[in-house]
């Protein structure tokens, strides 16, 4: 089955702050490239890659929507369950099989190599890995006495900002965001060769209480 790589490239991870404005494990992924390689599917070589991936760590305001596009052909259905798979539909024609009651899905143009596929829908797992770990920050936020006045900063050890004196009330360390550069990420499909899940910031440096886990919760995509 298909497998795919893109040329190196700036790969941006952008936290998904709270309603209290602190960071959250929850982040959008943005990657524009070219394919590189491809394995099975060689219509994909030099085609455009544009990529935004919400991963939700437990916080959705709703404002974020993911998408992935192959030479300019949206393809992405859904985020899935996992940190390093997503539901994918590209553009296919289908011959329904009354005896089996399955459908046999052939996938139109640069995506003919994903087919034929005998299921019951045509969208189907599509997992990529990055070939290194979603970068990440530290930060802290800052209050008066009695939380009169709160701000939240990378910058460590500060005991005044605007004026007003401030000690740490919190600490959020190891937080997604951040860019990667001369990043480069490999898809394939769940049912083919296999590649290694995507690498994600540990959850044990998260301040106890302040961040849950990092547990990758399904969203849908809305137009």
């Amino acid at each position: 089955m298909p497998i795919f790589t893109t040329a190196p490239t700036a790969i941006h991870v952008t936290n998904q702050f709270g309603p209290d404005l602190v960071p959250t494990p929850s982040y959008t992924l943005n990657l524009h490239s070219v394919i590189a390689t491809a394995q099975g599917a060689p219509g994909l070589i030099g085609q455009e890659i544009d990529l935004t991936l919400f991963v939700n760590g437990g916080f959705d305001d709703g404002t974020v929507f993911s998408h992935l596009a192959i030479g300019g052909q949206e393809i992405l259905a859904d985020s899935d369950g996992g940190p390093d798979r997503i539901v994918v539909s590209p553009p296919e024609t289908s011959a329904f099989d009354p005896v089996t009651g399955l459908t046999t899905f052939s996938y139109t143009g640069i995506f003919a190599g994903f087919g034929p596929r005998l299921s019951l829908l045509p969208e189907f797992l599509l997992q990529f890995a990055i070939d290194m770990p979603i970068p990440t920050l530290n930060g802290y936020r800052y209050c008066t006495a009695g939380e009169a006045y709160c701000e939240f900063s990378n910058t460590l050890g500060l005991t005044e900002i605007n004026g007003q004196a401030v000690t740490v009330q919190s600490s959020f360390l190891d937080y997604p965001e951040g860019t990667l550069s001369n990043a480069v990420m490999t898809f394939s499909t769940v049912d083919g060769r296999a590649v290694a899940p995507v690498p994600l910031p540990a959850g044990g440096a998260l301040l106890p209480g302040a961040l849950t886990g990092l547990a990758m919760l399904r969203k849908r995509q809305r137009g």
